[in-house]
């Protein structure tokens, strides 16, 4: 599903830029100094990804993909996509990656319903409430298009050390997590030259005040929590 924020109407520019980049590249990238550019076919349209690194504070990074066009390889397109395992794009079919963005683009499946978004917000809440997690700012990004659900610390952190805020889910919590929807973000615009941009990026919430028996249901834990609290009274 689809959360497309797109205010200048770029949408049916930047579909075509993407498919017709995905028909004129070819199918053997070569690869060099960390960039991935495919061979390019006449009218010739060249594809170069970019991983994205984590920062000085553990922050996933984002990897950045360029489509030039001509023979003097003019950008026409650039994406940016927030990522914690970076090498995961870089080993994409170029022209299944472009089709892949366009389809996003179009809007997906859809967009997310608000029963969809609650059961993102209710499944962070219990993450950040959950005792593994009991000293971190917990938020839960959704999977994506490209990339898995995770967890990310929003507290402070010993940023000299690299520390990661990518956290590992609590005990009894990964099936919750994966049963989530997945929900992409994309955000299109221009940058400063006016070449078409898209963003991706994974939704993220967190519910606030207590939890009912339907927020519970919603992500399938009210048998889990009356269990729990069942333990507690016997302890």
């Amino acid at each position: 599903m689809v959360i497309l924020d797109d205010p200048e109407g770029l949408t049916p520019r930047v579909t075509d830029l993407l498919r017709s980049a995905a028909q004129r590249i070819g199918r053997r990238p070569l690869r060099s100094r960390g960039l991935l550019r495919p061979c390019g076919v006449w009218p010739m349209a060249t594809v170069a990804t970019k991983p994205g690194v984590t920062d000085g504070a553990g922050r996933p990074g984002r990897t950045e993909t360029t489509v030039t066009d001509g023979v003097l390889a003019r950008p026409s397109l650039r994406v940016s996509t927030l990522t914690v395992i970076p090498v995961r794009l870089m080993w994409w079919d170029p022209a299944d990656y472009l089709l892949a963005l366009a389809r996003l683009a179009e809007g997906g499946d859809g967009p997310p319903s608000r029963r969809d978004l609650r059961r993102v917000a209710v499944a962070s809440a219990l993450c950040g409430r959950h005792p593994a997690h009991e000293c971190d700012l917990v938020v839960l990004h959704t999977a994506t298009t490209f990339e898995p659900p995770f967890l990310y610390d929003e507290g402070p952190r010993h940023t000299t050390l690299l520390e990661s805020r990518i956290l590992r889910a609590g005990d009894g919590l990964s099936d919750m997590i994966e049963a989530l929807p997945r929900v992409t973000k994309v955000t299109i615009d221009r940058c400063r030259r006016g070449i078409p941009r898209i963003a991706i990026s994974p939704f993220a919430d967190q519910a606030d005040g207590p939890l009912n028996d339907t927020d519970l249901d919603l992500v399938g834990r009210r048998g889990v929590a009356a269990a729990e609290a069942a333990l507690e009274r016997l302890s």
